[in-house]
Formats: structure tokens, C-alpha cells, sequence
């Protein structure tokens, strides 16, 4: 239990800094997605069945905090959460001693995914609602889309090893308050 606690904290002050600290870092919609690449991480290494709430919760909490329509994010991280366990049991268990190569591939798979989502149901939401404020697939013209790709495999081959010796001390800690 204080295991989860400490990850939610963990998460919730990641999520503070995307919003906060690179949203003005970085100029509108090109700010890296630390989340994004957490929530990758995290299905392809533990699965579905163990990411799922972590993506609704994250999402949850991204949304919240980025005053954007509640739900946008939730939808996006599950359904990129289930796409990259989907891949993972395909590809990093025939490429296993090449899942850091594979895994940053589904990174760029799920920046992808994640704008293409989240310009959908803006989109959708748009069509429904009173206001008419545009949003379209123009990004994926621009040079924008790609430099947030790049960032996002930037951010992910900076934090990747981070995560795995974060996940291997918690593991550690667990089977010492097992013994104990």
C-alpha cells in the first residue's frame, strides 16, 4: 500500500512539472509527454492488467491539472496502455534483448496514437458543443509533430533505465518487508 501511495506521489508531482514547468519551457503542443512515455514504459514492461488503472489515474490527473476536457487524456494513455501491451507480447518477447530499441518504437507509436486520439474526440466534442474552435490534423503536416516525437524518445531515453532502477528498488524494498 505505501508502495502505491509513493507512486501516486511520484506521479502526481511528474505530471505538476509537464504542465507546469515544460509547458512553458517548450513552446504550445511540442512540450515532451513524460506521462506518455511512463504509461509505454509501464505496459510494455508489466502488462495491461497492471497498467490500466495507472493510465486512467494518470490521465485523470493530466486532465485536471491541464484545465482540458476531463477524459481526453484517460481514454488516450488506456487505449495506448492496451496497444502497447498488445505489441509487447508480439515483439519483446521475439526481440528481447533489443526491448529498449523495441519499446522506444512504441513510444513514437504512441505519440502518434495520442494525438491522433485527442484531435479526434476534440474534435468530436467540438461538433457537439456551441463553440467552434478548430483543431485539426494540421500537426502532423508541421514540422510541430515531429519535433514532439523527438522529444518524447528524447525523454524516454533519459528516463528509461530511471525507471527500471525505481521499479527493481521497490521490488527489492517488497521482498525485504516479505522477509522481515
Amino acid at each position: 500500500m505505501r508502495k502505491k501511495i509513493l507512486a501516486l506521489i511520484l506521479i502526481f508531482l511528474i505530471v505538476v512539472i509537464q504542465v507546469s514547468f515544460l509547458a512553458n519551457l517548450f513552446p504550445k503542443h511540442i512540450a515532451p509527454n513524460i506521462i506518455l512515455v511512463l504509461i509505454v514504459i509501464w505496459s510494455a514492461k508489466e502488462g495491461f492488467k497492471k497498467s490500466w488503472p495507472w493510465a486512467i489515474t494518470v490521465g485523470f490527473i493530466l486532465d485536471i491539472l491541464s484545465l482540458g476536457i476531463v477524459g481526453f487524456n484517460m481514454i488516450s494513455f488506456l487505449l495506448i496502455s492496451l496497444q502497447t501491451d498488445y505489441f509487447a507480447k508480439k515483439f519483446l518477447v521475439a526481440y528481447k534483448t533489443a526491448d529498449f530499441f523495441v519499446i522506444m518504437i512504441f513510444v513514437a507509436l504512441g505519440t502518434i496514437v495520442n494525438e491522433f486520439i485527442t484531435v479526434s474526440l476534440f474534435q468530436i466534442t467540438n461538433f457537439f458543443s456551441m463553440s467552434k474552435t478548430m483543431m485539426s490534423f494540421k500537426m502532423f503536416q508541421t514540422g510541430n509533430f515531429f519535433l514532439q516525437l523527438l522529444y518524447n524518445i528524447i525523454i524516454f531515453i533519459a528516463i528509461y533505465w530511471l525507471v527500471l532502477k525505481f521499479k527493481n528498488v521497490f521490488q527489492r524494498h517488497s521482498k525485504k518487508s516479505v522477509i522481515q
